[in-house]
């Protein structure tokens, strides 16, 4: 393995100039539970699964993991790789003596979506679209066959044979050799480019093209022996980035599939940026009729130990590849620099003092409660924590109703009106008011990047970046509160600005979004925290019932604008889209949550649960 890389967290696992055993290095198979969680009820296997998540999800990563290259590497060396080992032969892709699945990767490439380009009849256009991808599927299987059994390609391909009863249409005589079959492959994909290069014009009934679908049930491991012997149990097809695909050759696919059913292993890995703009929106879209759904983040979405587990894995993993620091998670800092801040809580506890007065001079209820916080004897910190804490608690007593002056409240009921809540807002209060450090610590990281590893790597790489700055120049190597702060709150400016040219609707997406900010921020700064510890997200409502669940909102053509925002901010992982039960027995509202680098720009907390609800008329005031 390499272990001579400067900041290990620029590196991706998905890119395929990183060698196998870098890969597996830096690779942590948290996702591999969700596959497991697949096998057991059945479902993970002969059946076609489309696998979605926002870019920098894991979809590639975890298609490289069942590649034979990868696949034999983590059988040869168990016990540097135990983890994945285990984790993988609960899905039976290994036995005691073998790989038992063959790992078949194909990429979606310009070189399909030009075939949509030419001024042809749908028709033939989709007979070339199958007759490349058909070709493309066998030429990939002959030659990881040779991948996983560790043999030379070319001149090996005669070793394997072939046999596919329905093979008549192809002018292939049954059985035959690898050889042969993938010269008959390679002269089909020349003659589709041939085709397409020719200067002279082209009669499209005399175009090369196939009919159907047919490869995945042609290349089936009952079809296949290598040597006379069966190559393994299973073949798994894996088709990346189909989202790269026209919307005629990613429907095409589908028909042909549903078509042609066969008792095969297909994962379709696309950013869900392609779906239909209202299956962006649907959360009840886990499953399809004739297709099952995996979606990535969804796994994790609601899981936080998981996805922090995830997330600490992958930060040990780049850390130890570096040749110059080994550590990443324990050079951040956790705590606050109580002295380096004392002026701002100091300040924070006067302001309360002066609250605290002020409300005995108009009312002798809270005396007890105010008097007996006053006497702590606490560090500043956890003084101004306090005092915040009982200024909300008060706050939202005197918004509750008409006070009267001859009962005063006890102890007890302010124990048991105060909660954790209550003190998170009153943290975030204090940090937003007096200028003290809030997004830090490696736990506030991980629910920064939202659940996905791109996002998480990106926030990474620039505080490892000022860690190996500080060891070169000779200074404490460890970013305290501050630090971190600022390296986020930069971070974060520079991916606002970056919307502005990576996505669609770009002016409409950052009025909309601004205008949500300023909406949540609003909410969450009231002086009670009614939200505590603040608001990030809405669901859409009318007449105070879901639309989502009843007749949808997005089927009204007024609000086309506003279906086209929310489903490409869903997309593009700028909003989170969550279920949660609310309200009658029953009732189900769809949730869409600020993505947490969001929330720092807008200067919100990191927390999930609390929403508002928003008629689409409101919502649609936001674009315009």
């Amino acid at each position: 393995m390499n272990n001579n890389l400067r900041n290990p967290f620029r590196m991706r696992a998905s890119e395929k100039i990183i060698s196998d055993a870098n890969f597996l290095g830096i690779y942590s198979p948290t996702i591999l539970d969700l596959l497991i969680e697949q096998h057991q009820i059945n479902i993970l296997w002969d059946n076609v699964s489309y696998i979605h998540s926002s870019p920098g999800g894991g979809k590639t990563s975890l298609l490289r993991v069942f590649e034979p290259s990868v696949l034999n590497s983590i059988f040869t060396s168990q016990s540097n790789y135990k983890e994945i080992f285990s984790k993988l032969k609960k899905i039976d892709v290994f036995n005691e003596d073998k790989v038992n699945l063959l790992g078949v990767y194909i990429l979606c490439s310009r070189s399909f979506e030009i075939l949509e380009d030419i001024n042809f009849e749908p028709y033939y256009k989709k007979r070339l679209f199958y007759s490349l991808l058909n070709s493309r599927v066998i030429l990939a299987t002959l030659k990881n066959i040779l991948l996983l059994k560790n043999r030379k390609f070319p001149d090996d391909l005669r070793s394997i044979s072939i046999d596919y009863s329905e093979s008549t249409h192809l002018g292939l005589n049954m059985p035959t050799t690898g050889d042969v079959l993938y010269e008959w492959a390679a002269k089909v994909e020349e003659k589709i480019f041939n085709t397409l290069d020719s200067l002279v014009p082209i009669q499209e009934s005399s175009l090369p093209g196939h009919n159907e679908l047919f490869s995945f049930s042609l290349m089936s491991s009952d079809n296949l022996t290598f040597n006379s012997e069966r190559i393994c149990d299973r073949i798994l097809f894996m088709i990346d980035d189909a989202h790269v695909l026209t919307k005629n050759q990613r429907n095409s696919i589908k028909s042909g599939l549903i078509e042609k059913r066969g008792n095969y292993t297909l994962w379709i890995a696309e950013r869900i940026e392609v779906l239909d703009l209202e299956n962006v929106l649907n959360k009840n879209l886990t499953k399809d009729r004739d297709f099952h759904i995996i979606n990535i983040e969804d796994f994790y979405r609601n899981k936080e130990a998981k996805i922090a587990t995830l997330f600490s894995a992958i930060a040990e993993k780049r850390a130890l590849l570096s040749n110059s620091l080994n550590s990443f998670q324990d050079n951040l800092s956790g705590v606050l620099n109580e002295e380096r801040f004392n002026d701002g809580f100091i300040k924070s506890i006067s302001d309360s003092f002066s609250f605290f007065n002020d409300v005995k001079t108009n009312t002798n209820r809270f005396n007890t409660w105010i008097d007996n916080t006053i006497i702590k004897d606490l560090p500043n910190e956890e003084k101004a924590i306090l005092f915040k804490q009982l200024e909300i608690i008060i706050y939202r007593q005197l918004k509750k109703s008409q006070l009267s002056l001859d009962f005063g409240y006890e102890i007890d009921e302010l124990e048991e009106l105060n909660s954790s809540e209550i003190r998170n807002a009153a943290i975030y209060f204090i940090s937003m008011n007096y200028k003290i450090p809030y997004y830090y610590g490696f736990q506030n990281l991980t629910k920064i990047s939202s659940c996905n590893i791109e996002q998480f790597l990106s926030f990474s790489a620039e505080l490892y970046e000022r860690m190996l700055s500080n060891n070169l120049l000779g200074n404490k190597i460890m970013l305290d509160a501050e630090e971190q702060d600022k390296i986020i709150i930069d971070i974060v400016l520079s991916k606002w600005k970056s919307l502005r040219n990576s996505i669609p609707y770009s002016n409409s997406i950052m009025k909309f979004l601004s205008k949500l900010g300023a909406f949540c921020k609003s909410e969450t700064d009231q002086k009670n925290a009614p939200y505590a510890p603040g608001v990030n997200g809405f669901a859409v409502k009318d007449n105070g019932k879901n639309l989502f669940t009843s007749d949808p909102w997005y089927n009204d053509s007024s609000y086309i604008s506003l279906l086209q925002i929310l489903s490409t901010c869903v997309a593009y992982n700028l909003l989170e889209l969550r279920s949660t039960n609310q309200g009658a027995k029953g009732q189900t509202w769809n949730v869409y949550y600020l993505n947490k680098w969001l929330c720092v720009y807008f200067k919100l907390p990191l927390t999930f649960g609390n929403w508002r609800p928003k008629t689409p008329s409101d919502l649609l005031k936001w674009i315009k």
